[in-house]
């Protein structure tokens, strides 16, 4: 029984790490890309802004369909 839960624990483990590794890259390559947009065109980065809450909500319903 002890094996098993130690199984279980490290498969948890792993599923975490992936998932925080993928959530910081995911944000640090969306935050360098705003960066990079406001340094060379801040012009269009200011109207693509606006959309950005569009963006974030359909983030987070596409998160939520996959849990």
């Amino acid at each position: 029984m002890a094996s098993k839960i130690n199984k279980e624990a490290a498969a948890v483990r792993r599923g975490c790490n992936e998932k925080n590794g993928v959530v910081m890259m995911t944000a640090t390559i969306f935050i360098l890309g705003f960066v990079a947009a406001f340094y060379f065109g801040w012009k269009y980065s200011l109207i693509l802004l606006g959309g950005l809450p569009f963006i974030a909500g359909v983030g987070v319903l596409w998160g939520a369909s996959m849990e």
